[in-house]
């Protein structure tokens, strides 16, 4: 069987999420605009996104991977350093 990178997939997915907000608006993407975006299918999409596979896991994805890029660091990190503010 093919052994995927679980965790490279959710950043590739979420770099392709960032990159459909920003063509189509924050409401207007959806799953499937994510989807084309990574060169992928809805299903492998919200197949790697497990239960909680909507819109809104799809965001909070894309904004996990904007706070990690922007404080260089992980999730968790940011959320203290936000709240500090």
């Amino acid at each position: 069987p093919k052994r995927v990178d679980l965790q490279q997939r959710r950043r590739d997915f979420a770099d392709a999420a960032v990159r459909a907000i920003d063509r189509r608006g924050l409401d207007n993407v959806r799953l499937v605009d994510v989807a084309a975006e990574a060169g992928t299918t809805t299903g492998a999409l919200t197949h790697t996104l497990g239960s909680d596979s909507g819109k809104d896991a799809l965001l909070r994805l894309a904004l996990e991977a904007c706070a990690e890029e922007l404080f260089d660091t992980d999730w968790l990190v940011a959320q203290e350093r936000l709240g500090e503010l």
